[in-house]
Parts: structure tokens; C-alpha cells; sequence
């Protein structure tokens, strides 16, 4: 495979699954409208190598496997138990989706802090859950648009789905943080959920370098299309940062805000730096501008446009070239293809093929 190329995936995972309603913010649990808990059985996942492949059924690979993840060194379990339900479940991240954020506490990645200030950083991750303006909103249109495919399984609410992902190797499937990246779709439905989200407005388009170029062109053409119409949450989106507040917190359990869940609101990207950005500072860690301390992640992207026509072999950009010391972002939802970390999965051997 050219270098130009790298990530371009002939292979293809199918993981079938269900979704819990209640699970969701404001039905009873807290999750938001870009990840969700795809509930497994033993015969859920299934992979092939390209479309004129067998396929393999009966996967168990991912049993007592982890994450490794590079930055901070921590391991994730691929796989958890709900002792509640008696069932596995493994987390789903939408693929090139973005929601404003419902419950994000920071990430410090890969910063050394000397262990006062470390301290005071636990301490306030601990404390806060900041969300941004429509985070709430953007979760509740979606668990309504998913009551219309849902049945009874004994007291509870379940969408039967399909997550799908174009990879080769079972790390592929995962993002750093344990959570597959897919998307999903519903069997009953034109779209997949992804797609769904981005057209109606009630997320943004954020591309990673693992997409296919047709993968990308199906939610740009999305985006474009909200965009058009000024739909869901789309009108409030600022370029301008929206000024950090410490009382826009979530509190698990409460969901009578959602009423008042308006406002301006910024690209989730720039508001989880702001977040980490807060946090730090608020511990110690010294760094003058967001910008700054933006720089210091060293996030990598592409100009989308650049991505299409050459891939890999685009020219890479940081992440910091797209905002000002004043905090004003010259750049557009869906214009940046982001590269991602890659991920390993042990178990605790390391795992690079299908079996």
C-alpha cells in the first residue's frame, strides 16, 4: 500500500447489537447524541477481509481485550459488564460526527504537571462535567427520532442495530479511548444514524483520516444540506469563542435544563481544548493564550479538500493554525480531516489479525 494510502481499508466489521433507549440523556441515563453502549452477544461481531471474501462469524477476540493507549498509558477494557442488565455491552463512537458536548471533564494527554498541580487537576476533574449550549437538546431530538424504531423487551425500550466499519485489523475499529468508531445503522432506515444527525442539524461533520473518501462525501454533502436550510443547532454555531463558564456544568440525574438549553455555542474540537484549557490553568499549569496551549497538543489535520484529492499525502497542519490569540476560528465545521492516534489492542498479546 503507497503512503498515500495508508489507512485505506478493503475489509469490513459488522457488529450487531442493541441500544437502550433509557440509556440516554433525559430518558433516564447520560448518554449524548455522538457515543452510545451497543449491547453484544457472544455471535454479535462478524468480519471479512473484502467484499469476495467468507465471512467470519463468532468472533470472540475481543474478550478480555484492552486498549492500550500510548498518551497516558492507560488500559481500557473493550468489553464491559452490566451487572444491572447481565449483559455485555462495548461503547461506539459515531464516525465523523460531532456533537456539542453533554459531559466532558478535560484531558491533560500527555502534559507532565508536578503533583501539586496534578493534584488540584484530578480534583477539578472530579468536580465538573462542562457542557456546552444544545448538548442536552441535540441528545433528546435523537432519542426521539429513535422511539420510532423501538420495541418492548420486558420494561425497556431497545433499537435493534448494526454498527459497520471499514478496517483491516482489529485495532483499526478502535479510537484510544476503547471506543469502536462505526457507524450505525438502523435496518428500518433510509440512513445510517451518522448521516441522520449531520442532515437534520443536530451534529456537525468532523472527519478523521481513517474515513474513505466516499465516506466523507456522504456526510460533507450532509452538512451541506443542514447548512442550507439553517437546521437544528446549526444557526447558533460561532467562529468567535464563547466565553468559558464554569457554571455550565452537568449534573447526573438532572435534565430539567433542557428547556433552556440555548445559545452560542463553538466546534466541540475547540471547546474540549478550551476545557482542558481552563482546567489546567485553574490547577497552575501556566500557558498564556488557548492558542497556545493548543499548540503544545500538537493535533495534526488536514484541509479536507486536500484530503479528497490526495490523501495522505496532503499537506499536514496543526490544529492552532485555525485560531487566533483572540480566539477566533478561521475555519468551518467539516473542513478539517483530523489524524488520529492509532490504538493497540492486547489481550495482553498484541492482536493484529482476525481469527
Amino acid at each position: 500500500m503507497s503512503e498515500c494510502n495508508k489507512k485505506k481499508y478493503s475489509g469490513r466489521v459488522e457488529i450487531s447489537g442493541k441500544i437502550y433507549l433509557n440509556e440516554y440523556f433525559g430518558l433516564g441515563g447520560n448518554s449524548d447524541a455522538d457515543t452510545l453502549r451497543l449491547y453484544i452477544t457472544q455471535d454479535s461481531i462478524k468480519f471479512r477481509k473484502n467484499e469476495n471474501e467468507n465471512w467470519q462469524y463468532s468472533l470472540t477476540l475481543f474478550e478480555n481485550a484492552f486498549i492500550y493507549n500510548e498518551v497516558d498509558g492507560k488500559r481500557t477494557k473493550i468489553i464491559t459488564r452490566n451487572n444491572s442488565k447481565s449483559q455485555n455491552y462495548i461503547k461506539i463512537r459515531l464516525q465523523g460526527v460531532d456533537a456539542p458536548e453533554l459531559h466532558y471533564a478535560g484531558d491533560k494527554g500527555d502534559l507532565f504537571l508536578y503533583p501539586d498541580v496534578f493534584s488540584k487537576y484530578l480534583s477539578l476533574k472530579e468536580l465538573f462535567n462542562f457542557r456546552q449550549n444544545w448538548g442536552a437538546t441535540s441528545t433528546k431530538e435523537l432519542a426521539t427520532y429513535l422511539e420510532q424504531f423501538a420495541v418492548k423487551e420486558g420494561t425497556d425500550k431497545i433499537v435493534n442495530v448494526n454498527a459497520i466499519s471499514s478496517i483491516n485489523s482489529p485495532s483499526d475499529l478502535f479510537d484510544r479511548y476503547g471506543r469502536a468508531i462505526a457507524d450505525i445503522q438502523i435496518p428500518e432506515a433510509n440512513n445510517t444514524l451518522n448521516h441522520w444527525l449531520v442532515e437534520e442539524g443536530w451534529a456537525i461533520a468532523d472527519f478523521y483520516d481513517s474515513m474513505s473518501n466516499d465516506e466523507i462525501l456522504d456526510l460533507k454533502n450532509a452538512s451541506l444540506s443542514a447548512s442550507s436550510s439553517n437546521k437544528g443547532i446549526l444557526p447558533n454555531y460561532k467562529k468567535e469563542l464563547v466565553p468559558f463558564d464554569y457554571n455550565l456544568t452537568l449534573e447526573y440525574g438532572a435534565s430539567g435544563f433542557i428547556d433552556t438549553d440555548k445559545g452560542p455555542f463553538n466546534m466541540p474540537k475547540f471547546f474540549r481544548k478550551q476545557v482542558d484549557y481552563e482546567i489546567l490553568k485553574k490547577s497552575g499549569y501556566k500557558v498564556k493564550t488557548l492558542k497556545k496551549f493548543i499548540e503544545t497538543r500538537k493535533s495534526k489535520c488536514y484541509l479536507v479538500e486536500d484530503f479528497l484529492a490526495q490523501r495522505h499525502c496532503a499537506q499536514e497542519h496543526y490544529l492552532a493554525e485555525f485560531i487566533d490569540d483572540n480566539g477566533f476560528m478561521n475555519v468551518e465545521p467539516g473542513s478539517l480531516v483530523n489524524i488520529e492516534s492509532g490504538s493497540q489492542i492486547e489481550t495482553p498479546n498484541i492482536l493484529t489479525n482476525w481469527f
